[in-house]
């Protein structure tokens, strides 16, 4: 069966466009779904090495692009929760 959920979800952005997946505004500008204030926020983000307190042994070397929180924490919830997979591309 194919998978209606994201036909339908296609569908009512055409009708009732999503809001920023940043903040929820509901502003004319959206970049690839977000908002000119949220894409400031996340241009000015910069990939640094990162680990759990306490580290774990063998853990391999990681790195995040900021911290889990405002614009970049709201972005991937949308995508991961809400469906907003438009949100995947660069």
């Amino acid at each position: 069966m194919p998978d209606v959920g994201g036909l339908w979800s296609d569908l009512t952005d055409l009708v009732l466009p999503a809001g920023c997946a940043g903040c929820a505004d509901r502003v004319p500008g959206l970049r690839q779904g977000f908002c000119p204030r949220c894409v400031d926020e996340l241009d000015a983000l910069r990939p640094a090495p990162t680990s759990p307190d306490p580290r774990p042994p063998d853990l391999p070397p990681c790195v995040a692009l900021g911290p889990y929180a405002g614009a970049l924490r709201a972005g991937l919830l949308a995508y991961k929760e809400r469906g907003r997979h438009g949100l995947a591309r660069p």
